[in-house]
């Protein structure tokens, strides 16, 4: 009889970790631009296929990234500690650059990682997009 109460709570209460989690990490969907810590993901794109080798492209499979994150941050980690990183070579860019980059999708990858683990405690999509 009120399980549409129950329902509307459960919503109620996902919401609010989704907001608290949002603000934590400024996550949010902009006119369909996914972007976490001010940083649109989109444009990561082509350094997440060199450093993912090739696995992912987009940022469009949550579960799949969270899962690979440690393998992809171990090989910018490694990356990072040659004189000249393969961003810088492949895609023509400065050291500053290209470390600057690598921390910037470190940290979104990071991010990634606290979504699906929040999805999946709270019954969230773990893909939001």
């Amino acid at each position: 009889m009120f399980g549409w109460f129950k329902e509307w709570r459960k919503k109620k209460a996902q919401r609010k970790v989704y907001d608290a989690f949002c603000r934590e990490h400024r996550f949010s969907l902009e006119e369909g631009h996914l972007v976490i810590g001010g940083k649109d993901v989109s444009e990561f794109g082509p350094l997440l296929r060199l450093y993912s080798k090739g696995k992912f492209d987009s940022f469009d499979n949550f579960p799949g990234l969270a899962k690979a994150a440690p393998s992809i941050n171990g090989a910018m980690t490694k990356d990072l500690l040659q004189p000249k990183t393969r961003s810088e070579e492949n895609l023509g860019v400065s050291r500053a650059t290209a470390t600057g980059n690598l921390r910037d999708l470190q940290m979104i990858l990071k991010v990634i990682e606290a979504y699906v683990a929040m999805a999946k405690e709270t019954g969230l999509p773990l893909t939001p997009t």
